[in-house]
């Protein structure tokens, strides 16, 4: 183990971030890049960028696989961001070729938790699962 001394830097939320997290690792830094690119809604950018080819999105409601499907799910999804309005970000983990993350939101319908998981390969998204469990209708 190699111990660096002197002062730390204490870490500071980024005001005009909308994940509501320190951006202090690579995995976070492509988080906030992701949410960057669906509040700009541009969803060919974000597949383009951040999907695998033959990339998968799933929930307990469907399935999108493939470019193609993407493009379209994320055109649709990127209208619904206007209504996502994250409170906070409950939990984080990450290893070298995942992350996950829980989150407290407003939404379309109303408050709740939000939650992913992403599997990345060559830096990419492989496999995104999402869902999201409402408290107040």
């Amino acid at each position: 183990m190699i111990v660096v001394t002197g002062l730390a830097t204490p870490l500071q939320f980024d005001a005009n971030s909308r994940i509501k997290i320190v951006v202090d690792t690579p995995k976070k830094q492509f988080y906030a890049e992701h949410v960057a690119l669906l509040d700009a809604r541009d969803f060919v950018g974000l597949v383009d960028t951040h999907y695998c080819e033959d990339g998968i999105v799933m929930s307990n409601d469907y399935i999108v696989n493939g470019r193609e499907e993407l493009y379209k799910h994320f055109a649709k999804y990127s209208g619904l961001m206007a209504h996502l309005n994250v409170v906070t970000t409950d939990k984080w983990v990450e290893s070298e070729n995942t992350f996950a993350f829980e989150a407290t939101a407003h939404t379309q319908w109303g408050l709740g938790k939000v939650h992913d998981a992403f599997v990345l390969r060559d830096g990419k998204i492989y496999r995104h699962f999402t869902g999201s469990i409402p408290w107040i209708r």
